[in-house]
C-alpha cells in the first residue's frame, strides 16, 4: 500500500460489476466522502473473505489508496449486521442505491445525506410504509444536491397560503396560478405545506411524488431506472 492511502471511511456498496478474472469495479457512498469508486482486486477468487462484505446494504468500512479518481481498494471491514431487505422493500433499496449512484458526485462530502440513506434502509428493514421513505429520501436528496423546493414563500416573495394554487418551475420555485383549467400540474398549497413538514395523508403524498418525480428527471436524464423496471416486472 502506498504512503497517500485514504482513512478509512464508513460506507454502504452502491453498485459493483465484474472487472477482469478475479475483480469488481464498485462504487459506494463513504463518510467524508461520498461517491467512490474503486477497483477490488481479486475479491472473486475462491481464497478471498471480501466478497461477501462487498454487497449492497451492508455496512463496512473501506480504506483506499491511489492518485487517480479510481480508487485502489486497501481494506474492508464489516461494522454492522446487513440490513435486511425482502421484498418491496428491497426494489425500494436498489432504488435509493440507483439513485444515489447516478445523482452523486464523486469525492463530493454529503454525511448528512449518508445518514438518511442509512435510516431510510432501516426503516424499510423494519416495515415501515414504503412510500413515506421513499419521498422523504428522495426531498433530503433533492436538498443535498441543491435543487431542493423552497416551501417558505413561493416565486413572488410571498408566503404559501393552504388554498392557493400553484405551479412548481424549476429554478422559479412555486409560482401562483389563478386559471387553472390550461394547467397540466397544479398543487394546492395546503398539500405543500404538508410535505415541507412530512405530514403524510393522499393529498400530499400524491403532491411529493410528482414534486420529486419533476426534479429528479432533468437530473437521471432519459435513461431508465433499472430498479423502477425490476420492479414493475415482478409485480406486473
Amino acid at each position: 500500500m502506498s504512503l497517500n492511502s485514504d482513512s478509512p471511511s464508513r460506507a454502504f456498496i452502491l453498485h459493483k460489476r465484474e472487472y477482469r478474472e478475479t475483480s469488481y469495479l464498485v462504487d459506494a457512498f463513504c463518510v467524508g466522502q461520498g461517491k467512490v469508486s474503486f477497483v477490488a482486486k481479486g475479491v472473486r477468487s475462491a481464497k478471498s473473505g471480501l466478497k461477501s462484505l462487498l454487497q449492497p446494504f451492508q455496512p463496512v468500512e473501506l480504506q483506499f489508496y491511489g492518485k487517480h479518481q479510481l480508487k485502489n481498494l486497501a481494506a474492508c471491514e464489516s461494522v454492522g449486521r446487513s440490513i435486511n431487505l425482502q421484498g418491496k422493500s428491497l426494489y425500494c433499496g436498489l432504488y435509493l442505491n440507483e439513485l444515489l449512484n447516478r445523482l452523486l458526485l464523486s469525492d463530493y462530502p454529503c454525511d448528512e445525506l449518508f445518514e438518511h440513506y442509512q435510516q431510510s434502509l432501516l426503516q424499510l428493514a423494519a416495515g415501515n410504509d414504503l412510500e413515506p421513505v421513499l419521498r422523504e429520501f428522495e426531498l433530503n436528496l433533492l436538498q443535498d444536491l441543491g435543487y431542493g423546493f423552497d416551501f417558505s414563500a413561493d416565486a413572488t416573495q410571498n408566503a404559501i397560503a393552504p388554498d392557493g394554487t400553484y405551479q412548481w418551475i424549476a429554478e422559479q420555485g412555486f409560482v401562483p396560478v389563478y386559471a387553472t383549467q390550461q394547467l397540466k400540474h397544479v398543487f394546492i398549497g395546503a398539500d405543500l405545506l404538508a410535505v415541507a413538514g412530512f405530514d403524510w395523508t393522499a393529498s400530499s403524498m400524491s403532491a411529493a411524488k410528482l414534486l420529486c418525480r419533476m426534479a429528479l428527471q432533468p437530473l437521471l436524464g432519459s435513461k431508465p431506472l433499472k430498479s423502477r423496471e425490476l420492479f414493475m416486472r415482478e409485480n406486473s
